[in-house]
Formats: structure tokens, sequence, C-alpha cells
């Protein structure tokens, strides 16, 4: 009895490299990921940008997503010098498409970006803003 069980297990073992490639399952892209609580998740969580200007100055920006396309900002103090006002942004709210508005605690759009080639994002308004977003 054991060398019948022997022998199967033996020639199921060898006959593996020729089962039909159909007939395995395909492996999803996150594997043992439930996508349900994986994206419920999304909300409530933190991103931080490292925002850059042409000068060569550079801070931090933290955003906290809260839902439906808005979210709380918050800036280093020296943001004030990679650009006017950055220091004070208060919000990030989707602007309708792929853009965003950085809103500043006194409620007035700051900038308007867009996604960018290399980078998360860019200013696209004011144009003179030379400021690329991308992510820590």
């Amino acid at each position: 009895m054991i060398k019948t069980i022997f022998s199967l297990a033996i020639a199921g073992i060898a006959l593996t490299p020729f089962a039909e490639k159909g007939s395995a399952p395909t492996p999803l892209p996150y594997a043992g990921i439930d996508p349900i609580q994986t994206s419920s998740m999304k909300t409530g969580s933190r991103t931080e940008y490292l925002a850059s200007a042409a000068s060569g100055k550079s801070c931090r920006i933290v955003v906290a997503v809260l839902g439906s396309g808005d979210a709380a900002a918050s800036a280093d103090e020296n943001c004030a010098s990679v650009y006017p006002g950055l220091d004070t942004v208060a919000r990030w709210s989707s602007a309708g498409g792929n853009t965003v508005n950085l809103i500043t605690r006194s409620g007035t759009a700051l900038l308007e970006l867009g996604p960018s080639d290399g980078f998360a994002f860019e200013a696209v308004s004011p144009a003179a803003a030379q400021i690329t977003f991308s992510e820590i």
C-alpha cells in the first residue's frame, strides 16, 4: 500500500512539467491583498511631496486625503522661499480633470497643479510659477 502511494506521488511530480499551461490559475497582480480593504484604506492616507523651484530651493508638503477630491495640506515654514505664500497652504482640492488647486488658509487658490512627465505634478497656473511636486 505504501509503495503504491509513493509510486503515485512520484509519478505526479514527474508529470507536473507537462501540465497544460492554460490549466494553471493566473496570479493576480497583488496576490494576498484584499482589493476592497486596500481601496478603503486610501481615505485618510498621507502623501508627502517635495516642492522644488527652478531656483533649486525645495520644501516638503504633506497631503492627507479627506475624501471626495479634497485633502488637508500642510507645508514646511521654508516653503515661502520656494514660492510666496506656499507656506500658508491648507487644502489640496480637485479642480476637475487631472488638476488640483492648492488653497491657502485664507481660502484663496495659490497654485493650480497638473500632471507632469517625470514628476507627480507641476504648476500650470500661474504660468510664471515654475514649481514641480515629486512624491517622497
